[in-house]
């Protein structure tokens, strides 16, 4: 399943990319390490990222839910 992601988590993996392209670039090993650890670091911001974005839209729809739920019950009817 394809996944739409948020702008946030775009901008993470876009920096993991560039770290990769640069890495392929590095004239030594030590640059090229460096630039790996900054890909794998980005690309772990991104999951965790998307994670809280993920549980933010649950807690958002289940806060939905529970107004409408509220708004529908008898005891919060004007009377």
């Amino acid at each position: 399943m394809l996944q739409q992601h948020r702008p946030g988590v775009l901008l993470c993996l876009e920096r993991a990319g560039e770290c990769e392209r640069l890495a392929g670039l590095a004239g030594d090993s030590r640059s090229r390490e460096t630039y790996v650890r900054m890909a794998s670091q980005w690309r772990a911001l991104a999951a965790h990222r998307e994670f809280v974005e993920q549980i933010e839209g649950l807690l958002t729809a289940s806060g939905a839910s529970k107004r409408e739920e509220l708004d529908a019950s008898p005891s919060s009817a004007p009377g």
